[in-house]
């Protein structure tokens, strides 16, 4: 048997898309996503941080907004930031899916004229 690592989630965006440019010429695009579980008083959010490469993350960038509903598709990496405090350790999504789910004219996969997405 195979080893997995995939992960989807359903949630809404807590701020606009940050994309950051590498002298590469590569672009990395990065989301804080939130994701609820339970009901009424119990209910709980989880904060999800969500990179995206490529052509996808510039598509992110275009098309989503803070408070915007979104599927996201991906592994899950942990990684670590040394700092003056010490090191610290944190869990990032790697998307390689990302549909927009909002509901303005956006929503279902069209653009805001009417064509098809490609994704």
């Amino acid at each position: 048997m195979s080893d997995v690592n995939r992960v989807m989630l359903i949630g809404r965006l807590g701020a606009a898309p940050e994309q950051k440019t590498f002298g590469s010429g590569k672009s990395c695009v990065r989301f804080p996503l939130a994701t609820s579980r339970g009901h009424g008083e119990g209910r709980q959010t989880d904060w999800h941080r969500v990179t995206v490469f490529g052509k996808l993350g510039d598509m992110c960038v275009q098309y989503l907004q803070k408070g915007e509903l979104c599927y996201v598709e991906g592994r899950v990496e942990y990684r670590e930031l040394e700092s003056a405090h010490g090191t610290s350790t944190y869990t990032q999504i790697v998307a390689n899916n990302v549909s927009f789910l909002g509901t303005g004219k956006r929503a279902g996969g069209q653009s805001e004229d009417g064509e098809s997405m490609p994704f």
